[in-house]
């Protein structure tokens, strides 16, 4: 809908520019200051046969976001 002009989306800063090489009709308008935020958590049951994968999924996450 919005690459057809008829809606809006929000974008994470890390999109835009993948974004707007393959949407040169796009408009891209940043938020102004303060920008809106968001937290992510990551859950599982403490019953998942998973846990070591979550737990390396989690620490992978907090790894990627230091480098950021």
């Amino acid at each position: 809908m919005v690459a057809g002009g008829i809606g809006i989306t929000l974008l994470p800063l890390m999109a835009v520019a993948a974004t707007a090489r393959t949407q040169p009709g796009l408009s891209f308008v940043p938020f102004e200051r303060p920008a809106p935020a968001r937290t992510i958590g990551l859950a599982w049951r403490r019953t998942s046969a998973r846990v070591e994968e979550f737990e390396l999924l989690g620490r992978s996450i907090v790894d990627a976001r230091g480098r950021g």
